[in-house]
């Protein structure tokens, strides 16, 4: 019983860290929408939901099972990229479908590994979520959080992978930092922390 209490503090600690530091929709300044900004209401809608469901599936947990031990490590990696990205970011950071007109290009910290480890981390740490609660939430539960996941992971893949979203970044990014962009795009991948980016 004590371990099941453990857990639940651990997990919840890593939910609301998660949440604290995804949660930043302001509107800031030279901020520029890659996406129509109706696709990306939804997903303002759908997080918070899917925040709300996990959170529920954890404070109603009876066992646990092993893989939940593993989908404790697999959500804190996913928060760890978010934190991470968001402070080697700093004032750059911008709600997901937007880009930041800024002067600088940050290559440095998580950066220097990966692209994008904020969708990686999002997407690492849905897939944790995903691993609880899939044994341990009640069908309706269960409906709902499917639901608003479909929905979230498609905007996500689409504004991270398809070549239009992903295309119209790179081409202002491009524009805005010129070679020293594209250097950074040919030594680091979008997801995977292949090899360090050398300047």
């Amino acid at each position: 019983m004590e371990g099941l209490v453990l857990f639940k503090i651990a997990q919840f600690t890593i939910l609301l860290t998660f949440a604290v530091f995804v949660s930043d929709i302001r509107k800031k300044k030279g901020m520029l929408p890659l996406l129509n900004g109706k696709l990306t209401f939804p997903m303002r809608f759908c997080y918070p939901i899917l925040i709300c469901i996990y959170g529920f599936i954890i404070a109603t947990l009876e066992l646990l099972l092993l893989l939940d031990f593993v989908a404790l490590v697999v959500t804190l990696l996913g928060t760890f990229l978010v934190v991470k990205a968001k402070i080697d970011l700093r004032k750059y950071h911008t709600w997901a479908g937007y880009h930041f007109k800024t002067t600088k290009l940050v290559t440095k910290g998580i950066y220097a590994f990966i692209r994008h480890p904020m969708y990686t981390g999002v997407y690492v740490f849905i897939l944790g979520g995903f691993s609880t609660g899939v044994f341990h939430a009640p069908w309706f539960v269960t409906n709902i959080g499917l639901v608003a996941l479909v929905y979230m992971v498609a905007l996500l893949y689409i504004m991270a992978l398809l070549p239009i979203v992903a295309s119209r970044e790179a081409k202002l990014l491009a524009q805005e930092f010129g070679d020293e962009f594209l250097r950074y795009k040919e030594q680091v991948h979008a997801f995977l922390p292949l090899q360090k980016f050398k300047e």
